[in-house]
Parts: structure tokens; C-alpha cells; sequence
């Protein structure tokens, strides 16, 4: 069980915050319905892997995912990973759905580490249908003329490398599998006029991107510039599998979140945070639970025709 310190925090106004390991923990015991209100897929028989699901917006993910039947493993460097296990396994909906967890430890800057948790997952649950790739790494805000090698190599290593080196695996074993058999056969096709009639491979892959990926903002340069690579790799791998297999790559973009980096951008400022609040056009940032019913849109079949896409969930921050 979480700490009494972990389980209640104040936001700016002073208003108490529930963890949001002790909200699942509720929800997980049978608390209100609309404390959690992600929607139903059927995921059953599905294999996923979700990096960085020791909290935030991984920790929902591999729940919600659970929750529609999936086996999930959850890879991450902290033991926080092994505690959202347990609040999985204590959730009567996952069970009855058939979603279970595991926790791998990897760190996704360590390609031999991804690899080996791929192959473990593979030969624990027969296959690797879905991929969040959610692990990141804010670094230290500071304008450009003052940043450091050192923190542009912390931040590139998890949200540029580590996601590169994830999404290649991932990639490589979701090659494996037999996509459904409407877009295995190709049904009202016409390879007469250039279209695919017989695809091979099947997973979804989605990774976390940021309304960072598409503006600029001062003293966060070396973390908008991470979150615009990871937008160009999503692009691009999307763009390679399309023509000829059923794997395809998207991104979530929300807007501020309230998680641990969120406090570190914020550098933990009330006047930050109420700076980033505003520049939202719902005056409301979101939670780590409202990125959930993205992710499950684009795990599902009906994802098939999106390629490379930004789906934002970012409260108008971009719109403006």
C-alpha cells in the first residue's frame, strides 16, 4: 500500500488531491462509477506493454487495458510498476474480463533490456499485439544559452532513443502475427487499381506525445525538442508498415497533466501552473485517467485507417 504522504497532496488552490494509485485502489474495491469511466473494449486474448507504468498516465493505461481483458506488462525502472500490479489484481472487473499484469523491469535506454522484456513477454503470453510507449523524462527547464550536454543527453536518451529502440522491437515481434482475416485477405479490395489485397502482421502501437510536439516554449527546449522527434518517428513508422501490414503507429497529445513531471516542469511553481491552466481553453488541465480512452481508440480494429496520427487530447491548448 502507498504512503499516507502518497495518498493525499494539496493542489495550488490548497484543494486535496488523491493519488492516483489510491484511486485506482477505489475503484479497484468497488468505489464510485464515475470516478473511473474509461470505455469497454474487447481485448481479450490481446497482449500489451506499457513502459513507464509505475504512475500517471502509464498506471491507467495498463489498468484500463486490464480492465478490457489483455494481459499487460508493465516495464519500468521503479518498483511502483510491481505495486500497480497488485492494484490490477485486486480489481474485480479486470478479472472477470481475464486482464492480468506483470511487472519487467527495463530500463528503455538500455536496448539489450527492452529486447529481453519483449522476448520474455512473447514467450510468457505467445505474442505482442499492443505497445504504449509512455516512458519519459522532462530534464531541467532553463533557456538556451544556459542548457547542458548533459541534460539534453537524459531527456534524448528516454523519449528519443528509448522510444526508437522500443518501437524496433515492438515492430519486429507484432510482425509475427496474423492480422484479422478481412484485412489478411483484403475483402473489397481492387489490387487492379493499386490497392493492398494480403497484409501480413498485426499490433498497434501508441505512443505519448505532448502538445510540446508542435509549439515552441521558453526554458523547455530540450523537452519540446524530444517530443517533436518522437512526433517524426511516429510519422515515420507509421508511414513504413502502412502499405502492407495492419501494425500501425499513433500518438496521444495531451495537454498538461497532472503527474509527477508536470510538477517538474512546473518546476512546482503555483504560478506556472496556473500559467499552463489558462493557456488550456477548458481552464481545466486533465488528469492521467482522460488520456485513457485514446489509447483504447487506438488499440482497437477500428484504428485501422489511422496512420501516423496526432490524436489530441489537449484541452484546446493548440487549437488556440
Amino acid at each position: 500500500m502507498g504512503s499516507e504522504k502518497e495518498k493525499v497532496s494539496t493542489d495550488f488552490k490548497g484543494k486535496t488531491v488523491v493519488s492516483d494509485a489510491e484511486l485506482l485502489r477505489e475503484v479497484a474495491r468497488g468505489g464510485p462509477a464515475d470516478r473511473y469511466d474509461a470505455p469497454q473494449y474487447d481485448y481479450r486474448g490481446k497482449v500489451a506493454i506499457v513502459t513507464g507504468a509505475g504512475q500517471g498516465v502509464g498506471r491507467h493505461a495498463a489498468f484500463g487495458l486490464a480492465r478490457c481483458g489483455a494481459k499487460v506488462v508493465l516495464a519500468g525502472r521503479s518498483d511502483e510498476g510491481q505495486e500497480t500490479v497488485e492494484i490490477i489484481a485486486r480489481d474485480q472487473q479486470a478479472r472477470d474480463a481475464g486482464g492480468e499484469a506483470l511487472f519487467l523491469r527495463t530500463d528503455v535506454t538500455q536496448e539489450t533490456e527492452i529486447e529481453g522484456m519483449i522476448e520474455e513477454t512473447v514467450s510468457r503470453y505467445g505474442a505482442l499485439h499492443f505497445a504504449l510507449n509512455n516512458a519519459g523524462h522532462s530534464g531541467i527547464n532553463n533557456p538556451i544559452e544556459d542548457q547542458t550536454a548533459d541534460n539534453y543527453d537524459a531527456v534524448f536518451a528516454v523519449n528519443v532513443r528509448g522510444l526508437l529502440l522500443c518501437m524496433k522491437h515492438e515492430i519486429r515481434a507484432m510482425r509475427k502475427n496474423e492480422p484479422p482475416r478481412k484485412r489478411k485477405e483484403g475483402w473489397h479490395t481492387d489490387p487492379a487499381k493499386g490497392e493492398t489485397q494480403e497484409r501480413s502482421g498485426y499490433g498497434r502501437i501508441v505512443n505519448v506525445g505532448s502538445a510540446a510536439a508542435f509549439i515552441g516554449f521558453p526554458r523547455a527546449g530540450i523537452y519540446i525538442a524530444s517530443k517533436h522527434a518522437v512526433h517524426g518517428l511516429t510519422q515515420t513508422a507509421a508511414i513504413e508498415l502502412a502499405a502492407d501490414t495492419d501494425i500501425r503507429v499513433n500518438m496521444v497529445v495531451p495537454g498538461s497533466i497532472k503527474t509527477h513531471n508536470y510538477e517538474l516542469f512546473s518546476e512546482s511553481k503555483d504560478e506556472m501552473k496556473k500559467l499552463l491552466i489558462g493557456a488550456h481553453a477548458t481552464k481545466q488541465i486533465l488528469l492521467p485517467e482522460d488520456c485513457v480512452p485514446a489509447i483504447l481508440f487506438l488499440c482497437s480494429d477500428g484504428a485501422f485507417f489511422s496512420v501516423g496520427q496526432p490524436l489530441f487530447i489537449d484541452g484546446g491548448y493548440t487549437a488556440q
